[in-house]
């Protein structure tokens, strides 16, 4: 039987990538409404995580360190569900997880 969980319930949970770092909190849901499923989770980092920082590295031209708070996971990225969400590092920022 496939388990089953509201998207509300996903909203708020704390992420981490596969190597045990905090990334942040859900914040919300994209969902692909054409194709009837979810895209990607889309997550509010924590100015502590490290891929924070490395995006930040990554704008040393914006001016606006706001931009770099917010992530969009695709839900191939999403490596488990429970009471945390485990995400694979986007392929951009994998330097980032050998601090």
């Amino acid at each position: 039987m496939v388990e089953k969980l509201p998207l509300s319930e996903i909203i708020g949970r704390d992420v981490y990538t596969m190597n045990a770092n905090y990334v942040g909190k859900v914040k919300d849901i994209q969902l692909d409404i054409e194709r009837s499923h979810v895209y990607g989770l889309v997550i509010q980092l924590s100015s502590d995580s490290i891929i924070y920082k490395r995006i930040l590295e990554l704008m040393k031209e914006s001016t606006d360190p706001e931009k770099a708070k917010v992530l969009l996971v695709p839900f191939s990225e999403v490596s488990a569900f429970g009471d945390v969400v485990l995400i694979r590092v986007p392929r951009k920022y994998e330097e980032a997880e050998e601090f």
